[in-house]
Order: C-alpha cells, then sequence, then structure tokens
C-alpha cells in the first residue's frame, strides 16, 4: 500500500481497495518513483475527486476496462518530465461524461485526448472545464464537421434566389457535397448546433454570383462560410491527439 512520500509512512489511501473500482495505482507509482514534489497530497486529492464522483457514475454497473483507458492511457503518453495531475473537476466530468460512450468511438477518443490535457502541466491550460459537457453533446458528423473547420473555411450551400423566386438547397445537394458524412442532409442543423455551443463565427447567408448552368442557372448563390471562432479552435485542439512522446506504462 503506497505511503506518504512526505515522511511519516502513514498510509495516504487503501488503493488495493481503490483499485477493484478504478485503476489508479500505476500513476500513483509513477509520480512517487520520480519524486514528484507533493505527490501524495496531490494524489489524495485526486482520489477524493474520483471517489466523490462514483455514486453518480456508478462505476460497478460499467466496463471497468473502459475507465483503466481514461486514467492510464493517457497518462503514459505525456512526456515524464511534464506529468501532473489534472484538476479534480475536470477528471469527474471526464469519467461522467464517457460513462456510456464505447471504446474507439470518435466522442471516447475526445474524452481520453481531453484527460491527457490535464495529465500535461504544459498543456492543462487548455482544458476548459466546460469541454466534457461540450463532447458529449456532439454527434459523429459533428466530429468530422469540426475536423473539417479545422483546416479551414466549411462552405455550406444556403439557398438560391431568382427574382421573386427562391429555392432552398436540398438534402441531395448536400449529400454531394459532403460525402464523409453519414446523415449529409443535416448540414444545417449540425452547423447552428456548432454556433449555439459557441464554436462558429456568426453563421451570415454570402452571396457568391449566379449559378451558370445546372438546376439552379440564373439563380443568386449564397452559402453560409462556417468558421471556427478562437473558443472552438481552443475545444479541437484540446480534443485532438498529438504527437508528444510518452511511455508505456510497466
Amino acid at each position: 500500500m503506497p505511503t506518504d512520500d512526505q515522511g511519516g509512512g502513514t498510509p495516504l489511501i487503501d488503493l488495493e481497495a481503490l483499485a477493484k473500482i478504478l485503476p489508479v495505482e500505476k500513476v500513483y507509482d509513477d509520480l512517487l518513483a520520480r519524486g514528484f514534489k507533493q505527490a501524495g497530497g496531490l494524489f489524495e486529492d485526486f482520489v477524493k475527486t474520483v471517489r466523490l464522483a462514483l455514486p453518480r457514475i456508478q462505476l460497478d454497473a460499467v466496463d471497468q476496462d473502459r475507465f483503466r483507458t481514461l486514467i492510464e492511457a493517457p497518462y503514459f503518453r505525456v512526456p515524464p518530465e511534464r506529468r501532473t495531475l489534472p484538476p479534480a473537476r475536470l477528471v469527474g466530468e471526464i469519467l461522467q461524461g464517457a460513462r456510456f460512450e464505447p471504446k474507439g468511438t470518435p466522442i471516447f477518443e475526445m474524452f481520453e485526448e481531453l484527460m491527457q490535457r490535464g495529465y500535461d502541466s504544459d498543456k492543462n491550460g487548455e482544458a476548459h472545464p466546460a469541454f466534457p459537457g461540450f463532447i458529449g453533446q456532439l454527434s459523429p458528423d459533428e466530429c468530422k464537421l469540426l475536423s473539417s473547420l479545422a483546416k479551414g473555411i466549411v462552405e455550406v450551400p444556403y439557398q438560391y434566389t431568382k427574382g421573386e423566386h427562391y429555392t432552398a438547397a436540398g438534402p441531395l445537394e448536400h449529400a454531394s457535397i459532403f460525402t464523409d458524412l453519414t446523415f449529409p442532409a443535416f448540414i444545417n442543423i449540425y452547423a447552428q448546433h456548432l454556433e449555439a455551443m459557441g464554436f462558429l463565427m456568426p453563421l451570415i447567408g454570402v452571396g457568391t454570383g449566379v449559378v451558370e448552368q445546372g438546376a439552379y442557372a440564373g439563380f443568386q448563390r449564397y452559402v453560409f462560410n462556417l468558421r471556427l471562432n478562437g473558443f472552438g479552435r481552443l475545444f479541437y485542439r484540446a480534443v485532438t491527439r498529438h504527437n508528444d512522446s510518452g511511455d508505456k506504462p510497466s
């Protein structure tokens, strides 16, 4: 059983008992082995927060391997010299948000990457406390759209006008453009949702000229130019895998 590294040899916490419901002992052992200052106190706060979250999470009813991945894997991806313990609130929110999400999905990986930010002393400022809640609101298609937005502006057909006549861009046109989405017909809904979450610049229809051929020949074309704002870029950076090199737990 680990003891307080500040001296006295008093047991810090019953990790053997805790390990039955949450695997945190490897993180503690690594911090202790590296002579991490205040490892005992920080880890105790970390464990207390997790234990407070347990009644709400109901860990007895979930896949324990899922939580092992969330607790251990992100920690050991951080370079050793930058490892720390994440803010207690962040840990609780991530565990609650991921409790029904299968491993390997884009949503689960976002939770995992956000936990890694919390463990990284150089980057834990990116782990905004609102982000776990935002991850849980995203659909798989919205994750794909965020990835596209991180690369630049995404143009979404909005409507076409000609004199007193107009027609909205329909599902078939959206499907022909957004081929990577499972439900491209809902692209406008996804855009409105991301804007409501505070990730996008204001959505404004922009005229792009007259269509010269095809079904909309002679019509004025309007589009939404979707762009991430500063908050949206911070969110995407905080939940996306980077190439930091840590090591693997033994």
